[in-house]
């Protein structure tokens, strides 16, 4: 006896099963109708077919260690219950064909599918798997327990016959679920609740009430007059469950909304959820919908697949570090609580609504009967940020900085009217509104039908921009140690001022036509025009809208000098000068360095922006000559590839055709529409902020960073250059065509839309956020809190991955060509992703669309590969590990043409749908559990092929196989042509149920293994 069985206190099932009538032991016929029943004595049996044609009921309802074969309502479908037997196992196929329920929670090492009292909830366990969830069944208790989590679930059944107890070693109450009271009624009580739930099931076909007597709701299941379809409702309670199964085949919907740990694993014709309340999956390649919801905790799961063809919205509101992944035909859909990112294929015809309205941080999923058109809105969490992108347009919500960016027709629109920092930017007929009108020190930007007007207002210690109508008026002010610009209608009249912070900078132009004074208010003399962080004085001239900027002290003066439209800046000393010229074209801006071999070359031609290495074929090579950063964007086929080969975190962004760059609430913002552009930049929570309007160049300095931000619209159509004159932080912002590229060299961004593929990056080291868009892939990664997200999307196919590192993740180019480099400095439970030759080192590289990721030494790392279409993920000190399949104990997960591969070798979950319609293939090669449906309709296949006491079920053409190999006393049900097989191979009696002709038959039959 293994330890497993002395646990459990395993007993063998050795009882005989006759079939008798409740007329005598014989047969009775009539429209279909069979019953036996010897409904006294100790093992009796009935079986009835009293409502549906061709369905059985098979009922024990009153010994111990009964069996029960039922089909109640739907068509060809089966439920084997044995439901107080220590060790028994359970069959349910309640309303839909094909949808399995399998328990054996006394086999030596089995693995327990369990649906304690409620339709579709599936428990899953690996005895033998390190680091995954164990199931174990000690005298009728159920133990979930993960190795490597701090607390585990004791499901018990020890205290009352047919009572369960349910508990949580960590949390502060136990659950007793008891079947103690009354007959078919459960009672489920919490000791921290105020009062029991009672569970019934009033005299009603297929309906099931689950009343609570102390709580101001009671929760109705229901199946009324439905095709299969089940409703759980909590009318008052947030944590309302919706269990549905409308209209689909064989498609099973999972909730469970209070537990913290359990796992749910639902098999509908080829559709897969594990879930549990820190991680949760959706592989699916099923035409059904699917709902899961788990409102009431922490880790709540929204699921909607409404009516479209695979395609999946995923959402976890709550939970820190939970993720959520859907491939709906090229759309996804990546969401944790701090930081959510939607995707959609706008090719789409399905409209899709995911809503949870009751509980705080809802979300709201919308896809309004249009083509592809998304609206994601989180109207209360704090920190999650919610993107979708309908035709260009995206909506960018947190608590702190909500942002709807509306691209149509040149169109924005920027609403969050549920928070308090709710900002609105309109763009209707070239005017601009940037409102927000609850809270007091946000910004309001407005253009009201004036001509380039702009009205930025930030009250107690933010920017106010005005211009009111008059020509060049703009006023910034930014009180309590901040930066005020006036031009109040005088020529050139600005005024700088920080009064508050060390080293500030006072720019006074008082009504002189060309005279700067700048004035440094801590230093024992005030200095004419005077640069703190240079050794040279600065002049700053101002002639005719000619600036010239000269350094006394340094080699060379830089002349920046406007005429007609045109800008030249030029270095007098230096060999190389730079020329932006707009030279009355329609909008072309060049810039130029006419010396250096490699420097950058900006043309725009047509309205578009092509930016060019001479070196490189048909790559862009921005970089920063006087530091050790450069960076290289390649385009090509509409997908962005950037890299950084020297910096630890130096990052482009570029925007095509209006997309929109908003990074988290500690990250900066940008704005942009292509025709009037908006640049809202925070790069640091002491940095600057960027305004700007196409017809409007405003210039706005920090004092806290070493380089000013010139931010010019030289009479071009909306295109806005953006650069810092300091070689260490310099920013290019370019927009063409909606496109928007901002560098920085501490938080660079880079924001693309080619094609609707939008590429976001912020590489800090302590907070990186990286989301890439191409051919409707994604890469988006975010390590700056616990539970970070980095998801790849290469060809349809998915990367996930969870670090749980206390550090960063850092994103740089190794030198290779579209290889990247991510490293992150903490070594224990954090993601290290450093250069190869380090040791527990992760590579990221992506060669030909494929990304891959490797981590050699480290324990507890990630391990994500995608070559081809295919995801490798491992995280070792989780319960989600996905692999290449040619490496020991990994899950490789694979979506090619809509077929998905899901492989662990230790025991995890494979499932695979090779190029058959709704296949799906589950297997754990160690005691896990394999369900396959190979090209038969409605098949499945669950097997445990190694561990002891395994668990087998087939359906094929109808009939279903539930077969315990190795255990002691398993059961095998078979439905062929409406016989109905119950069979337990070791007890010395087994159960045989055939109706044909409409006949009963009882055998004996004695089964091997």
């Amino acid at each position: 006896m293994t330890k497993i069985q002395q646990h459990l206190n395993v007993r063998e099932l050795r009882q005989e099963w006759r079939l008798t009538d409740m007329n005598g032991g014989g047969r009775r016929e009539g429209k279909g109708c069979i019953l036996v029943s010897d409904s006294h004595s100790e093992g009796s049996i009935l079986v009835s077919d009293s409502h549906s044609e061709g369905s059985i009921l098979v009922s024990d309802s009153h010994s111990e260690g009964c069996i029960l074969v039922s089909d109640s309502h739907s068509e060809g479908s089966i439920l084997v219950s044995d439901s107080h037997s220590e060790g028994s196992i359970l069959v349910s196929d309640s309303h839909s064909e094909g949808s399995i329920l399998v328990s054996d929670s006394h086999s030596e090492g089995s693995i327990l599918v369990s649906d304690s009292h409620s339709e579709g909830n599936i428990l899953v366990s690996d005895s033998h798997s390190e680091g995954n969830i164990l199931v174990s069944d000690s005298e009728g208790s159920i133990l979930i327990s993960d190795s490597h989590s701090e607390g585990s679930i004791l499901v018990s059944d020890s205290h009352s016959e047919g009572s369960i107890l349910v508990s949580d070693s960590d949390s502060e109450g136990s659950i007793l679920v008891s079947d103690s009271h009354s007959e078919g009624s459960i009672l489920v009580s919490d000791s921290h609740s105020e009062g029991s739930i009672l569970v019934s099931d009033s005299h009603s076909e297929g309906s099931i009430l689950v009343s609570d007597s102390h709580s101001e709701g009671s929760i109705l299941v229901s199946d009324s007059d439905s095709e299969g379809s089940i409703l759980v409702s909590d009318s008052h309670s947030e944590g309302s469950i919706l269990v549905s199964d409308s209209h689909s085949e064989g498609s099973i919907l999972v909730s469970d909304s209070h537990s913290e740990g359990n796992i749910l694993v639902s098999d509908s014709e080829g559709s897969i959820l594990v879930s549990d309340s820190e991680r949760s999956i959706l592989v699916s390649d099923s035409e059904r919908s699917i709902l899961v919801s788990d409102s009431d905790s922490e880790g709540s799961i929204l699921v909607s697949d409404s009516h479209s063809e695979g395609c999946i919205l995923v959402s976890d509101s709550h939970s820190e570090g939970n993720i959520l992944v859907s491939d709906s035909e090229g759309s996804i859909l990546v969401s944790d609580s701090e930081r959510s990112i939607l995707v959609s294929d706008s090719d789409s015809e399905r409209s899709i609504l995911v809503s949870d309205s009751d509980s705080e941080g809802c979300i709201l999923f919308s896809d309004s009967h249009s083509e592809g058109y998304i609206l994601v809105s989180d109207s209360h969490s704090e920190g999650n940020i919610l993107v979708s992108d309908s035709e260009g347009s995206i909506l960018v919500s947190d608590s702190e900085r909500s942002m709807l960016v509306s691209d149509s027709e040149r169109s924005i629109l920027v609403s969050d009217s549920d928070s308090e920092g709710s900002i609105l930017v309109s763009d209707s007929d070239r005017c601009i509104l940037f409102s927000d009108s609850h809270s007091e020190g946000y910004i309001l930007v407005s253009d009201s039908h004036s001509e380039g007007s702009i009205l930025v207002s930030d009250s107690e210690g933010s920017i106010l921009v005005s211009d009111s109508d008059s020509e060049g008026s703009i006023l910034v002010s930014d009180s309590e140690g901040s930066i005020l610009v006036s031009d109040s209608h005088s020529e050139g009249s600005i005024l700088v001022s920080d009064s508050h912070s060390e080293g500030s900078i006072l720019v006074s132009d008082s009504h002189s036509e060309e005279s700067i004074l700048v004035s440094d208010s801590h230093s024992e003399e005030s200095i004419l025009v005077s640069d703190s962080h240079s050794e040279g004085c600065i002049l700053v001239s101002d002639s005719e809208g000619c600036i010239l900027v000269s350094d006394s002290h340094s080699e060379g003066n830089i002349l920046v000098s406007d005429s007609e439209g045109s800008i030249l800046v030029s270095d007098s000393d230096s060999e190389g000068s730079i020329l932006v010229s707009d030279s009355h074209s329609e909008g072309n801006i060049l810039v130029s360095d006419s010396h250096s071999e490699g420097n950058i070359l900006v043309s725009d031609s047509k309205g578009c922006i092509l930016v060019s290495d001479s070196d490189s074929e048909g790559s862009i090579l921005v970089s920063d000559s006087d530091s050790e950063r450069s960076i290289l964007v390649s385009d090509s086929e509409g997908c962005i590839l950037f890299s950084d080969s020297h910096s630890e975190g130096s990052i482009l962004v570029s925007d095509s055709e209006g997309s929109i760059l908003v990074s988290d609430s500690e990250r900066s913002m940008l704005v942009s529409d292509s025709e009037r552009s908006i640049l809202v930049s925070d790069s640091d929570s002491e940095g600057s902020i960027l305004v700007s309007d196409s017809e409007r160049s405003i210039l706005v300095s920090d004092s806290h960073s070493e380089g000013s931000i010139l931010v010019s619209d030289s009479h071009s159509e909306g295109y806005i250059l953006v650069s810092d004159s300091h070689s260490e932080g310099n920013i290019l912002v370019s927009d063409s065509e909606g496109s928007i590229l901002v560098s920085d060299s501490e938080r660079s961004m880079l924001v693309s839309d080619s094609e609707r593929s939008i590429l976001v990056s912020d590489s800090d080291s302590e907070g990186s956020i990286l989301v890439s868009d191409s051919d409707r892939c994604i890469l988006f990664s975010d390590s700056h809190s616990e539970g970070y997200i980095l998801v790849s999307d290469s060809e349809g196919s998915i990367l996930v991955s969870d670090s749980h590192s206390e550090g960063s993740i850092l994103v740089s180019d190794s030198h290779s060509e579209g290889s990247i480099l991510v490293s992150d400095s903490h070594s224990e439970e954090s993601i290290l992703v450093s250069d190869s030759h380090s040791e527990g080192c992760i590579l990221v590289s992506d060669s030909e669309g494929c990304i891959l990721v490797s981590d050699s030494h480290s324990e507890g790392n990630i391990l994500v590969s995608d070559s081809e279409g295919s995801i490798l993920v491992s995280d070792s000190e989780r319960s989600i590990l996905v692999s290449d399949s040619d490496s020991e104990g990994c899950i490789l997960v694979s979506d090619s043409e809509g077929s998905i591969l899901v492989s662990d070798s230790e025991g995890s979950i494979l499932v695979s749908d090779s190029d058959s319609e709704g296949s799906i293939l589950v297997s754990d090669s160690e005691g896990s559990i394999l369900v396959s449906d190979s090209d038969s309709e409605g098949c499945i296949l669950v097997s445990d092929s190694h561990s002891e006491g395994s668990i087998l079920v087939s359906d094929s053409d109808g009939c279903i196989l539930v077969s315990d190999s190795h255990s002691e006393g398993s059961i095998l049900v078979s439905d062929s042509e409406g016989c109905i097989l119950v069979s337990d191979s070791h007890s010395e009696g087994s159960i045989l149920v055939t109706v044909a002709a409409r006949e009963v038959s009882g055998h004996r039959v004695k089964l091997g293994q």
